[in-house]
């Protein structure tokens, strides 16, 4: 049990009722990893995290912060993506080259409308989204 402490999970685990018991990306601390013993499964997938690895969501949530500039604001986390939006109505403006090199890296990606579009407060702008694999800070 122990071996299992500290890795993440790749995928839910639902118990006899199917309901979620663990859930995809969860960190297993003890109490996690004795549920898991516990479960029914047949094939369990798991990723060991290697010094320097970031687990997804503090990963995404860098990703998005950095990615958020003047006038754009970060809305919050859901299914492994986290939205910005307009802050105020006006004119969005991307830094491509920001865009294009943060594209270029292994397992992240920020999806954004076009450059100068007009925007209302409170429109979803970019979305910046990590992948399941852990990246290096």
């Amino acid at each position: 049990m122990a071996s299992l402490e500290g890795r993440v999970i790749c995928h839910d685990v639902r118990d006899a009722n199917r309901k979620v018991a663990v859930e995809k990306g969860q960190v297993l601390d003890a109490t996690a990893a004795a549920q898991l013993l516990t479960l029914p499964w047949e094939e369990l997938h798991l990723l060991e995290l290697e010094p320097g690895d970031i687990h997804e969501e503090p990963a995404g949530a860098r990703l998005s912060q950095a990615a958020a500039g003047d006038g754009v604001v970060v809305k919050g986390y859901n299914g492994g993506q986290w939205s910005l939006a307009a802050a105020h109505r006006g004119l969005l403006q991307v830094r491509r080259d920001a865009l294009a090199h943060v594209n270029t890296q292994e397992g992240m990606a920020i999806f954004t409308l076009y450059d100068l579009q007009p925007v209302e407060a409170g429109e979803t702008a970019p979305r910046s989204r990590r992948s399941p694999s852990p990246s290096r800070s």
